[in-house]
């Protein structure tokens, strides 16, 4: 989110800005939880929104970890 520079305008940069944190969020699942409630309250997008947005994250993810 610190690459936007600050400038979460409108509402396409702040879901780029989440859908690219969750990245690296699923990669921490112990801390997905505290992680996504920073999410929200960084870029003013609902955390139900960025919930959904981490678990669509991980089930995108989920295939390329199995073997």
């Amino acid at each position: 989110m610190a690459r936007a520079g600050g400038a979460l305008t409108t509402n396409e940069a702040r879901l780029a800005a989440v859908r690219a944190a969750c990245a690296a969020v699923i990669a921490r699942p112990s801390e997905a939880a505290r992680q996504a409630v920073r999410a929200a309250d960084r870029t003013g997008v609902p955390l139900d929104l960025v919930t959904a947005l981490l678990v669509e994250a991980a089930e995108r993810a989920a295939p390329a970890a199995r073997p």
